[in-house]
């Protein structure tokens, strides 16, 4: 995978769009430095040291970690492989049943390791990703011969593999379920797999308030082999809208969308959603989907066409139009989460106007603030031959001053930041706990296949352990309340007085009946 990712990743990488001018010079020292890094490691074992924001999310020190992109995200096996321990025959046989819709395994989605290896192929690739596990399979079924082609010769079957989402990752994956298939009794797998959380932040936002509309949204509720997306959805309302819509920029976006896949359109819509319950604004949007269409377009080796007014002069607006409609309908689309963010947002603005920030306990016993001080900022001028040549503001510390907007806008993000960290933390310590190693990415969560089936399940028995008989918002408005309370807290009728005086003054948002407990049946919530 090494040499792979030297000899073609430069050209992947360099023909997304970038800010820089200079796309292919920053993608050679990109790769140059991972490759230089690779092999001096070598095969040899190594750690990835990690160390904790002020939120609680786990980031990698080194600069070769496992958080990184796909060329290096491809390159990481555990030291420590397992053993397969599959009958071929058995497989095969209890395959046939899965497809003809028959239970195996206990009723389990998947139960083979060897199975679970299939999946992480058909996931690397994209295409089916998003359909149930029945059809996964039998994409990889009809895709023998060409993974095979792969795993022989990945340098020279590049147009195999250069239409996968994750396309390092899939070379990788198809090497090591050919050589599993080769002889499954005895190989030894290395290669880490991956589960990625449906929309994360907004499963956080449903659990928080036990909304069952958004949390059936974002599969954490068992319906069947039916896999709801949300970013489908929205991009479906959004269409429909668009269509109807009488607006200049509507037309533009509707002859564009002829243009492209469903699956491609609807990466247009999916960064602007996911983000959403982590404060993304109108511009943040715009710039994601700028990024997106502009992968689309160089897919098709097709320009950005420019639109001119009546005087022949360019406009602009397209992707400011798509953004509203975006963010406009997905907040339509889950009343509940908003009000939530509505919350925590006007908990933070209250004690960010007394000079005060929001503070918290993760689940996991993490102490949080959201603490946003203005920065005290000094000029530098830097002088040559008595002449100002530069001048620098650098910041030296901080004021004492709460900086309100700031306060207030991330502190609904940085409540879900700290929920979702706490998550993993939980998952990470129950699966050590049964000697199941993992690699993870934040709410994506990497171990070797023979402990995919359990691990799957851990990851939502420990989602749901989070939220049962738990009310964080509840606990979020009386923490702060009473660490900033300057009533002496052994006069305890005058605390119990004040503090539902400020839970009148900020009720807590509508709740629906959705029960936490059932996200452990949900087999799609991570998958």
């Amino acid at each position: 995978m090494r040499d792979l990712v030297q000899e073609f990743a430069v050209d992947i990488i360099a023909s997304r769009p970038t800010k820089s001018r200079t796309p292919r010079e920053d993608a050679e020292r990109l790769v140059t430095a991972d490759i230089l890094r690779a092999k001096e490691i070598g095969d040899r074992p190594f750690y990835v040291d990690h160390f904790c924001d002020w939120r609680g999310r786990a980031y990698g020190v080194q600069r070769l970690n496992y958080q990184r992109q796909d060329h290096v995200r491809s390159l990481f096996r555990f030291e420590r492989g397992k053993p397969l321990c599959a009958d071929q025959v058995e497989i095969i046989a209890d395959r046939d049943r899965f497809l003809r819709g028959e239970d195996w395994y206990g009723g389990a989605v998947v139960g083979s390791p060897l199975h679970w290896l299939e999946i992480h192929v058909a996931n690397s690739y994209g295409e089916v990703d998003k359909m149930p596990m029945r059809d996964r399979l039998k994409w990889v079924d009809g895709q023998r011969d060409t993974i095979k082609k792969i795993a022989r010769d990945p340098f020279g079957t590049k147009e195999l593999w250069i239409g996968a989402e994750k396309k390092f990752a899939f070379v990788a994956a198809c090497c090591e379920l050919t050589a599993a298939m080769e002889d499954p009794r005895h190989f030894e797998t290395c290669l880490p797999i991956g589960f990625d959380g449906a929309c994360n932040g907004i499963q956080h936002l449903a659990l928080l308030c036990r909304d069952e509309e958004t949390a059936r949204r974002v599969s954490l509720v068992d319906d069947n082999d039916v896999i709801h997306d949300i970013y489908g959805e929205v991009a479906s309302l959004v269409r429909a809208q668009i269509n109807v819509d009488d607006d200049e920029w509507a037309e533009y976006w509707r002859n564009e969308f002829k243009k492209f896949k469903d699956r491609e359109i609807r990466k247009l819509f999916k960064q602007p959603v996911m983000t959403l319950p982590y404060g993304v604004t109108e511009e943040g949007a715009v710039q994601q989907i700028v990024e997106d269409y502009f992968e689309l377009l160089n897919k098709y080796n097709r320009r950005c066409p420019v639109v001119l007014d009546a005087k022949g002069r360019p406009i602009g607006g397209r992707y400011g139009y798509l953004a509203k409609k975006i963010m406009a309908v997905a907040a339509d689309l889950m009343p509940k989460p908003m009000q939530v963010m509505e919350f925590i947002e006007k908990l933070s603005a209250h004690f960010a106007l007394q000079n005060l920030s929001l503070e918290w306990i993760s689940p996991t016993g993490f102490p949080a603030t959201n603490r946003y001080y203005a920065p005290d900022v000094k000029e530098v001028a830097l002088f040559h031959g008595g002449e100002r040549i530069r001048r620098h503001d650098v910041a030296r510390g901080y004021l004492p001053t709460v900086m309100i907007d700031e306060a207030t806008r991330s502190a609904a993000p940085n409540f879900i930041h700290s929920m979702d960290a706490a998550h993993l933390v939980r998952v990470v310590n129950a699966a050590a706990e049964e000697d199941i190693e993992t690699a993870c990415v934040h709410d994506s969560f990497s171990c070797l296949a023979p402990d995919a089936d359990r691990f799957n399940k851990i990851i939502r028995s420990q989602l749901a352990m989070l939220y049962v008989r738990q009310d964080h918002l509840r606990a979020l408005r009386d923490y702060s309340a009473v660490r900033h309370s300057s009533i002496n807290l052994s006069l305890s009728a005058l605390r119990k007085l004040k503090l539902a005086n400020f839970a009148k003054a900020h009720p807590l948002p509508a709740y629906g009946s959705h029960d936490p407990i059932t996200v452990q049946d949900a087999k799609y919530c991570w998958a």
